[in-house]
């Protein structure tokens, strides 16, 4: 799979812009967390991504790079960042007991495709 920053999009890709974490600890505490494991995970992705509903996973046939909330631009211009940080933060540890510091999320956006 291929990461690419920016937003060039053709059939074969997608686009994404998440708040969330590229720590591999905590992506697999919060997957722990969903009963799911790592593995199932990288089976479902598609195009890049998987989206279990709440969050969206970021990764490829081999490795999850990422994972967080979707944010829309107009999300993004209505709060900042650390709003949303602090959001993510309060879900994670509301919903799945994941108990994550606003310096271990960051904004990550791209393009990701299946080849």
């Amino acid at each position: 799979m291929k990461i690419r920053n920016g937003f060039v999009s053709n059939s074969s890709s997608s686009s994404f812009m998440i708040i969330g974490t590229s720590n591999s600890v905590i992506i697999d505490n919060i997957i722990k967390s969903k009963k799911m494991t790592r593995e199932e995970i990288i089976g479902d992705i598609n195009f890049g991504q998987f989206d279990s509903g709440d969050l969206l996973f970021i990764g490829d046939g081999y490795d999850l790079y990422h994972v967080g909330m979707e944010l829309s631009e107009t999300e993004m211009d209505k709060m900042p960042l650390l709003i949303h940080k602090q959001r993510l933060s309060k879900m994670l540890k509301e919903k799945y007991n994941v108990d994550i510091s606003i310096d271990h999320i960051g904004l990550f956006y791209g393009e990701s495709s299946s080849g």
